[in-house]
């Protein structure tokens, strides 16, 4: 069973262990996102955005009756994770951003990518949801 995964720091939980990360924080980060992302493509159909991952939030995992669900935190930009997801998703149907800057993907499936800004008093980074169609 997929477990939660928290990326912070040297430790990335994957699957209900522990992969210890040696190095820098930085190089930590980078060799965890690597890591996250596999994790989440074997599971998931929308891809996960890859760089400068700081928190992973598996909600579901996509089963025969549902799609699933996850949540990712990162230091780059809305722009920059917007501008990935527009190059990066293979079915996209329609994007739109929000009064209060959220950008939102479709696709024809009927899965949602949200990409926003965290509230000022959380941080500087980029939160993004992502919930799949069945």
């Amino acid at each position: 069973m997929l477990q939660p995964m928290l990326l912070t720091g040297s430790l990335v939980a994957v699957f209900g262990g522990s992969l210890a990360l040696a190095g820098s924080p930085a190089l930590a980060g980078e060799i965890g996102a690597a890591q996250v992302v596999k994790a989440l493509s074997a599971y998931h159909r929308v891809p996960a955005y890859p760089n400068h991952v700081t928190e992973v939030d598996i909600q579901n995992r996509p089963t025969a009756n549902s799609g699933g669900s996850y949540a990712l935190q990162t230091t780059d930009s809305v722009a920059t994770v917007s501008a990935w997801y527009k190059s990066h998703l293979p079915d996209e149907s329609s994007a739109t951003t929000t009064a209060d800057g959220h950008h939102l993907f479709y696709t024809h499936n009927g899965s949602t990518v949200d990409v926003s800004k965290a509230p000022s008093f959380e941080g500087n980074y980029t939160v993004i949801g992502v919930i799949e169609a069945k």
